[in-house]
């Protein structure tokens, strides 16, 4: 009887073998290895993207200094008629914002988190604020730049 189980279990093992190295000969097989492919391939990207998320959040490129007051004092001295100097406190958190925040990139989920490059933020300050910063001049922006960025 033991004889008979162990021959039926070889069978079924011989028929298991012979059936996957068949199906390796056929044409499902490729389009399974490539669709296996595709999604470890899709994955790993994912997971990059989060990983640099993740790093972007525990140490970000672009600090937020503890203070602003003393870098709202010096913009303010950029705007002839003191476009600036009448901002909000809500207005300057828009306008760090957009200079320190991220903007998300990329289609679905999830969205790579990047930083506006400063041409960017330029046009957006241009659009939003065209009186002072349409006016810029090259020496004004980097006057701009070296306040904003500490540079």
């Amino acid at each position: 009887m033991k004889i008979f189980r162990y021959s039926i279990g070889i069978f079924i093992l011989a028929v298991f073998v012979f059936s996957v190295v068949q199906f390796k000969k056929t044409p499902s097989y490729g389009s399974l290895k490539y669709n296996l492919s595709e999604i470890t391939n899709l994955i790993k990207y994912k997971l990059g993207i989060i990983g640099h998320n993740i790093s972007a959040d525990v140490d970000p490129q672009r600090k937020i200094p503890l203070t602003l007051i003393v870098k709202q004092e010096k913009l303010k001295v950029l705007s002839p008629n003191h476009v600036l100097g009448d901002f909000t406190p809500e207005e300057w958190h828009n306008f760090w914002e957009l200079i320190y925040g991220y903007k998300e990139e990329g289609e679905g989920w999830p969205k790579a988190k990047v930083y506006r490059s400063k041409e960017e933020i330029e046009e957006e300050l241009i659009y939003n604020y065209p009186d002072p910063f349409s006016y810029f001049k090259d020496r004004q922006w980097n006057y701009f730049w070296s306040v904003v960025l500490g540079k």
